[in-house]
């Protein structure tokens, strides 16, 4: 547990996170050689390093530094991969939620800024 601002954040034990890696393994052996073929990638992608990309995407933070209390959602979400190793791949390379969220954020107050900008050389004008 760290203190930081008044805030606690836990992180997962040690055993748990131990489990986590294994579960990280099998999946990444499980998914070699299914995961689409890319330009960047000629001898092949990393599939060890997709699941990790993947989780990190998803829930914003290190799969070593994920709560506890998260361990069964995080299995399940490997095991969404698993199931579908085309479709997640382009997402979690090209725009994590998190970027895609604070790009939508910065978009709407240009707008905004935009329409403050309109609207004061419409009231000046009259």
């Amino acid at each position: 547990m760290l203190l930081i601002f008044d805030i606690y954040i836990n992180y997962m034990n040690e055993s748990n996170r131990k489990y986590l890696w294994q579960c990280i393994q099998k999946a990444g052996d499980y998914l070699n050689g299914q995961l689409p073929s890319h330009p960047n990638h000629p001898n092949g992608r990393n599939p060890y390093a997709h699941v990790a990309i993947c989780i990190k995407n998803k829930f914003n933070i290190s799969y070593k530094d994920i709560d506890d209390n998260k361990l069964e959602e995080v299995l399940g979400y490997i095991e969404y991969l698993k199931d579908n190793p085309q479709k997640l791949f382009l997402y979690s390379h090209i725009l994590s939620e998190y970027l895609f969220n604070a790009v939508i954020f910065f978009i709407g107050i240009l707008i905004f800024l935009l329409y403050i900008s309109l609207f004061n050389q419409f009231i000046s004008s009259i």
